[in-house]
């Protein structure tokens, strides 16, 4: 992303983005949350009311355009798939599993690969 401050300042812009967009907005998700560039809302109200809270957010500056995905039940939000639980009665809660992409080969570094050498030797030759 070039320099080092670079992620933090593009962290600070966006939140003063976000600050000043939402004061634009008459009705609001339920919940919102940003990790660096990747948003996880949940909305509550219909799905025009939500394309318009949208266009808000992608008129507010010109280069910041948002995808955004739909979902009812279950979505997926980085390495996590956020979906509905329901227990029985007529509530719903939130649960969440982890989630691993169809590219993940589930490859982990041998131990001697994360582990320099003479630490290795140290810790097992006899004291």
């Amino acid at each position: 992303m070039g320099r080092k401050y670079s992620p933090s300042y593009a962290d600070i812009y966006l939140a003063h983005w976000e600050e000043t967009a939402f004061h634009q907005l008459t009705i609001k998700p339920l919940l919102y949350f940003r990790y660096l560039d990747d948003i996880f809302s949940l909305w509550d109200n219909t799905e025009p009311t939500f394309l318009t809270f949208l266009d808000t957010l992608n008129s507010h500056h010109p280069k910041i355009k948002l995808k955004h995905t739909l979902q009812p039940i279950t979505v997926e939000f980085l390495d996590t798939r956020v979906f509905f639980h329901s227990p029985g009665d007529q509530s719903k809660t939130l649960a969440t599993k982890v989630y691993f992409k169809d590219t993940d080969r589930h490859a982990l570094l041998p131990k001697p690969a994360t582990t320099p050498s003479t630490r290795t030797e140290a810790s097992s030759s006899p004291s």
